[in-house]
């Protein structure tokens, strides 16, 4: 008499099972590091959106405008009020900036943007003593990323 088999037996299962949570162990490091990557970007876009749009307020409004830079955060402050806030997200290396003449890195930094020039302005990403990409802003208020 013929058995007709139309499943799979227990211990079949068991084998997909494991070989599939090998393969998707063996991958998790990997997608880790291509999330952090996109993190590290992301502030990259961030603080160039940011930069962008403090120089286009100072120019319509023909006003100053602050970019204040902190690690977790940037502002974007007007007439003593704060018109815009974004949060920054965790990067795997050191955030950080200094203004033209300065020598050593500060924890925060304010960008003056007025409707003629900005001040001169870097702020890079290191890591493992590597700078991974810089954000430079100069006395026009234009932005350049150095990569």
């Amino acid at each position: 008499m013929f058995k007709n088999k139309l499943g799979f037996t227990l211990v079949e299962l068991i084998m997909v099972l494991a070989l599939g949570s090998i393969v998707i162990g063996l991958s998790l490091p990997s997608f880790k590091n291509l999330f952090q990557a996109n993190n590290d970007e992301l502030v990259l876009v961030q603080l160039l959106q940011a930069a962008e749009f403090s120089r286009q307020e100072a120019l319509m409004n023909d006003q100053s405008v602050i970019m204040h830079v902190e690690k977790s955060a940037v502002e974007i402050i007007k007439n003593d009020k704060i018109i815009r806030r974004l949060k920054l997200p965790h990067v795997t290396g050191s955030l950080q900036w200094r203004k033209r003449g300065e020598r050593n890195p500060k924890s925060s930094i304010n960008i003056k943007f007025t409707s003629n020039d900005s001040e001169d302005a870097t702020i890079w990403l290191a890591q493992k003593s590597k700078i991974k990409w810089s954000l430079i802003i100069n006395t026009e208020g234009r932005v350049r990323i150095i990569k």
